[in-house]
């Protein structure tokens, strides 16, 4: 199985005869990440973790290119419908479901998305970086509008050939699910707050994973987000766990 990793939470997933994708996003105008529309060209199946605007606002342009087949929450199709996407093109998935992408198993957790604190509220609307960026404002604001979230956050367990990884949209999740533990690979999305050190370990320790790739670091929706620094975490994780960081367009195999 290859993890691709295509910017902010974007992964494909593939294995010898079949692929889907996780969140697909097209980079703003200001980000150093330069994945392209074309990069997801040829990929049927998508599924979504959340219905926010960097997780999927980008589906309507894909589907402009080719026929897919998106999986998500009910947030999500309300969002798409709002810009007009068919119902044909979507399949509503629920919390404790499992089913089959062809060779992939997918099994749906409830989580939830990591709460903003100030300082990166501030950071991300200081008036210079909102005039440095303010080309980008306009479609934020419609955005977060269509796009919401509602509380419908949720994890994937993707099983193949004997191998499990757990993908979460968003570095938070539900105290009060049994998540799987001891997983192959835990992809942590690393984004939201200035203190991220505290909510990685956290559900680290509840996954336990063997390896961990780090998504969601880079500033691929300014001025909104910013390029964390991870060398924290991968220092304090040296030695006990692998901790992965790849550059977009790289892919890891397990």
């Amino acid at each position: 199985m290859k993890i691709k990793w295509l910017g902010t939470a974007s992964l494909l997933i593939s294995s010898e005869n079949s692929a889907f994708l996780i969140d697909p996003f097209i980079p703003e105008r200001g980000s150093k990440v330069k994945t392209k529309v074309e990069d997801y060209d040829g990929v049927k199946n998508i599924l979504i973790t959340h219905a926010h605007y960097d997780h999927l606002s980008s589906i309507p342009l894909l589907l402009s290119r080719s026929d897919r087949m998106i999986y998500g929450t009910n947030a999500s199709y309300l969002a798409l419908q709002r810009k007009n996407i068919s119902p044909n093109n979507f399949k509503t998935i629920l919390m404790d479901e499992s089913f089959y992408l062809e060779d992939f198993k997918i099994s749906v957790f409830k989580s939830k998305h990591i709460k903003y604190d100030i300082p990166t509220l501030m950071y991300s609307f200081c008036p210079f970086r909102l005039i440095r960026y303010c080309y980008n404002l306009k479609r934020y604001l419609i955005g977060n509008k269509l796009f919401k979230e509602e509380n419908e956050t949720i994890a994937f367990l993707i099983e193949y050939d004997n191998k499990k990884i757990m993908v979460f949209g968003s570095l938070g999740y539900d105290k009060n699910i049994v998540y799987p533990s001891e997983v192959d690979l835990l992809v942590l999305p690393y984004q939201g707050r200035h203190d991220l050190i505290t909510p990685a370990l956290d559900l680290i320790e509840k996954i336990k994973p063997k390896k961990i790739l780090l998504d969601h670091f880079d500033n691929t929706f300014p001025p909104l987000s910013k390029t964390k620094n991870t060398s924290k975490i991968q220092n304090l994780l040296k030695g006990k766990i692998e901790v992965i960081k790849i550059n977009q367009g790289e892919y890891i195999e397990i």
